[in-house]
């Protein structure tokens, strides 16, 4: 069982360095804006199934100052390094929460209305 484990962590690990830090990689509070922006706007979709999607993609690099290729790269290392991209989405969800400060009633009420009550 302990040769599995290590083997496992050495897996793991070997995978975080598969990926190098890419030139013009994009910091944690830049990604998380830009994630919220995408979230967003994607919302857009839903609202309007006319929307052109490339087009709301398009902008949000414009508006953020990037390229496709370096949200891609920064994305592709941030994604094989355990917790980072959970700590971007949560960065991201809170940037979404300060723009529309509704929204987090709205969420808190869905989920208190959404839990299952205790069997009788």
């Amino acid at each position: 069982m302990k040769r599995l484990l290590s083997l496992l962590l050495l897996i793991v690990f070997a995978c975080q360095e598969q990926v190098p830090a890419p030139s013009g990689l994009l910091s944690k509070d830049k990604m998380a804006a830009v994630m919220a922006d995408f979230a967003i706007y994607s919302d857009a979709y839903n609202i309007d199934r006319n929307v052109n999607m490339d087009d709301i993609g398009h902008y949000i690099l414009q508006h953020e100052d990037i390229t496709a290729k370096q949200f891609s790269d920064s994305y592709q290392y941030y994604l094989v390094r355990a917790g980072r991209l959970n700590d971007i989405y949560e960065r991201a969800k809170k940037i979404i929460l300060k723009k529309d400060p509704a929204l987090k009633e709205f969420l808190n009420k869905r989920n208190q209305e959404t839990v299952l009550p205790l069997s009788k």
